[in-house]
């Protein structure tokens, strides 16, 4: 089932842009014979009365709905996290996506994860899930970037210089594999692993190699990422089509851990008959999109099994959470089906995190935006405070 949406230019249906862009040419055309063909002032009359009648045409077209091209607001940009149906209704998915709670809204509960930047000059991530599972945490997740082009084209979406975590990240699969040898029972999240990134079959096996080892605790967290020339570096996907490139990834995925003869034909991936093992030990293995705006919401509520927005992409959070729970509805997939582990930047204090509660929100991720320190002992005042939380949010 892919996204369905009507054809557009800009922000308008093709059928109402073309009668703005026909009123529009007729009035400009009719003003320039006015000028030309008319002497000065009699076509300076011409006008302004056609400057009048443009403006009560367009009054008609607004009451009619019909809206010139608007720019794409903020919220249609792709998020980043760390400065990166009913149930049994048909999705892309293939099955039941997500797991559902009572309520959507006013969940009587809620977890903490933790996220790390993973860098190669800060907390090990064997340290850090130790030091997480002893105190009550419910996951740990990790992000990533293969590398930073040093043209540094593409801006730092959060603004500014970017910070120099971002090209010092260890790789997520080997830091989490050294974190689930030394926890029993703290959950594993990519946040987010940049699928396009990376050989597809290969994928498959680290992602259901590390659920096997870890018994069954991966949250395979995805994305599209933001930068356009670390995407280039590794494929010819064109940067604007790297949703439906992912959208694809993942179907393809779920084929490789589900099915014995494992084969794919799309059109960004495509594999033969194959046997590709091991196989994850959840079934399903959930899915969870890191993505925000329009776009990232639709895509959200058509594959995934779980939603990974930040909290800090929402102009209002309320607003932001029941709106995607209407979309979700109005596409006819229960919104209590999708999860929605939220990226906290800063540090939350107990009213903000109750509050996040109150939202419905599932499990709130800390640990963004600089919010610990570089070494353990900077880190684990910060792990205690907000652990002394999670018996009143639990």
């Amino acid at each position: 089932m892919g996204i369905q949406r009507q054809r557009r230019i800009w922000s308008l249906p093709v059928d109402r842009y073309l009668v703005y862009v026909l009123v529009s040419v007729l009035v400009i055309v009719t003003m320039i014979v006015g000028v030309v063909i008319l002497d000065r002032w009699a076509g300076l009359v011409v006008v302004l009365g056609l400057g009048l009648w443009r403006l009560t045409w367009l009054a008609v077209l607004w009451g009619l709905g019909i809206r010139p091209p608007a720019r794409p607001s903020s919220d249609d940009r792709e998020q980043h996290v760390g400065g990166t149906v009913s149930d049994t209704a048909p999705n892309a998915c293939g099955r039941p996506c997500g797991t559902a709670r009572d309520d959507a809204r006013g969940a009587t509960t809620m977890k903490l994860g933790f996220f790390s930047m993973n860098t190669d000059f800060g907390v090990g991530p064997a340290e850090i899930a130790v030091a997480l599972e002893e105190r009550g945490f419910h996951s740990l997740w990790v992000g990533e970037h293969s590398h930073i082009p040093t043209s540094r084209a593409t801006p730092y979406p959060a603004g500014g210089d970017l910070p120099e975590g971002y090209w010092h990240m260890l790789d997520p699969f080997v830091s989490l594999g050294m974190a689930a040898a030394v926890t029993s029972n703290l959950r594993l999240g990519t946040g987010v692993c940049l699928v396009l990134e990376r050989d597809l079959i290969a994928l498959a096996k680290e992602v259901a190699t590390l659920d096997l080892v870890s018994g069954g605790r991966v949250d395979f967290g995805v994305g599209v990422g933001w930068n356009q020339e670390e995407l280039a570096n590794h494929t010819d996907i064109p940067f604007r089509q790297r949703y439906r490139a992912i959208r694809e990834a993942i179907a393809a995925l779920r084929v490789a851990w589900t099915e014995e003869e494992s084969a794919f034909d799309g059109e960004f991936f495509s594999f033969e008959s194959s046997w590709v093992y091991p196989k994850p030990v959840q079934k399903p293995l959930p899915v969870l999109f890191g993505a925000s705006g329009k776009l990232g919401v639709a895509h959200t509520i058509e594959w995934s099994d779980g939603w990974a927005p930040i909290d800090v992409g929402f102009r209002d959070l309320g607003v932001g959470l029941e709106r995607f729970r209407t979309q979700a509805a109005d596409a006819g997939r229960d919104p209590a089906s999708i999860p929605i582990t939220m990226f906290a930047w800063g540090r939350p204090d107990a009213e903000k995190l109750n509050r996040y509660r109150e939202l419905g929100i599932d499990e709130v991720l800390l640990g963004t935006g600089g919010s610990v320190g570089k070494d353990m002992d900077s880190t684990l005042p910060v792990l205690d405070e907000w652990a002394a939380l999670i018996p009143d949010l639990a």
